[in-house]
Order: C-alpha cells, then structure tokens, then sequence
C-alpha cells in the first residue's frame, strides 16, 4: 500500500501537475483580490451592502473552487485507464497483494493527492478572502468541503466509466453529458410538464444522477447563512459514489489481466 502512494505521488509530481494547481491559484487570487476589493471600496462607500460583497466573495470562492476540481476531474481521466493497462497492473498483482487491496490502495492514493491539493489551494484563496474582512473561516470551510464531497462524485463516475472502458474520451463523454444533464434536470419543475410518466422519468433521473451544481448552491447558502431547502442533493449523490465504487472494485476483482 506504501508503495502505491509513493508511486502515485511520483507520478503527480512529474506530470508537473502541482504547478499548474499552483498557477491557477495564484491568478485566481488576484483576479478575487481586485474584484472583492473594488466591492469592498462600494460597501465603505455605502453604494453597496455588506450582504452583497458576502455573496460575491462566496460566488468567487465557489467557482474557484469548481475550477479546481474540474481540473482534478479532467487529470484523472488519464489516470484511471492507465491503471488496468496491461503489464503495469500484473507487475503489481504479482507481488503478495490482493486485488481488492491494489484497487483501493490506488484509488486512495489518487484521491488523498487531488483532496489535498484542492484543499491546499481552496484555503489559499480563502486566505485572501479572509484577509479582506469579506468571508469568515466558517464561510470558506463549508464552500471547500462541499467542494472536495463534489470532487468524490465525479471522481467515482470517472473511476467507474475509466476502469470498465478503459478509455479516456468515453470518460470525457460521460463527464460532460453528466454535467450537462444534471443542470438541465434541476429546473424541471419550471418546464411546465402536466404528464406524470414523463414527470416521473425525469424525476427519476434527477435522483439518481450527481447533483453536484445543487451542491455547489448549497455550500453558498451555508457561507452566507442563507436558508438551505434540502440537503438531499448532497445525500443522494455521495450514495451514488459509494455504489459506483463498490461497482468498480467489483469489475476490477473480476477482470481478467
């Protein structure tokens, strides 16, 4: 197992992924700086209210944040296929280690790295938020931690579409008609269906899809002490990671290498 995370570190660290987080942290800080500032210089001015520079510097934090996972997600696309391919995986299963071990040693190991690195650069911007007087620590804390459960969605459909296809753009298929699809599904309620099979397909859909864009409303609403409808969004897509790596590790043990 130590030596699956080493390696994977490894790896993360030559493909130069580090500095390509860092980067986009470090322009992101700055573009978030000026613009909260230039608020913030409205709220002193009385031109505008303490509320709305709360919101903006939540939105931005937000959407830094989905920009980093979006970047962790497209990564590991490349990652998960490499995983099954042949030679690289029997050296491993040739040692005194089970599949089972081998799967989630990787699949772990992946996830702790990008959590990490989402973490690290979703405080970075906080800190400047922070230092702004525009967002508390609590704020920042529920935006990032929604953020990393979100990361967990996709990284299990990713895992799932990578390990059973093997293929990187069947991946990127499937991640973006996901996206796509579970923005559309979310304001069904206003298409103004009156048939109740059709309303029933879709809200069967709406379930069992990610939501991760509902989730990503919900953290804002929780830095801004708004008031949260549901949680549901969040449940239902943190049960549909853990069916589709238990899914996963299934097809994985019973591959034949």
């Amino acid at each position: 197992m130590k030596g699956i995370f080493t390696e994977t570190i490894i790896e993360f660290i030559d493909r130069k992924q580090h500095w390509l987080f860092l980067l986009v942290t470090a322009i992101a800080s700055a573009i978030i700086y000026f613009a909260v500032s230039d608020k913030l210089e409205l709220v002193k001015n009385e031109i505008s209210s303490q509320a709305s520079l709360l919101q903006a510097a939540s939105s931005s934090l937000n959407n830094f944040v989905t920009v980093i996972v979006m970047l962790s997600v497209v990564s590991i696309m490349f990652l998960i296929p490499r995983i099954s391919r042949k030679g690289r995986v029997e050296f491993y299963l040739s040692k005194p280690i089970t599949r089972t071990k081998f799967f989630y040693g990787k699949v772990i190991s992946l996830f702790a790295i990008y959590c990490t690195m989402i973490l690290l650069c979703g405080m970075l911007v906080a800190g400047v938020l922070h230092y702004l007087k525009a967002l508390t620590f609590s704020g920042s804390a529920y935006i990032v931690v929604i953020g990393l459960a979100s990361f967990l969605v996709w990284f299990s459909i990713i895992s799932f579409t990578g390990f059973m296809t093997k293929s990187v753009s069947i991946s990127f298929a499937a991640f973006g008609s996901l996206w796509m699809m579970q923005l559309f599904l979310k304001h069904r309620s206003e298409w103004g269906i009156e048939q109740k099979f059709v309303q029933l397909i879709l809200d069967t859909f709406y379930y069992i899809l990610p939501k991760t864009s509902e989730m990503s409303s919900i953290s804002i609403q929780l830095a801004t002490g708004g008031m949260t409808v549901s949680y549901l969004p969040i449940f239902t897509s943190l049960l549909l990671a853990g069916m589709l790596f238990y899914a996963s590790m299934s097809a994985f043990g019973r591959r034949d290498f």
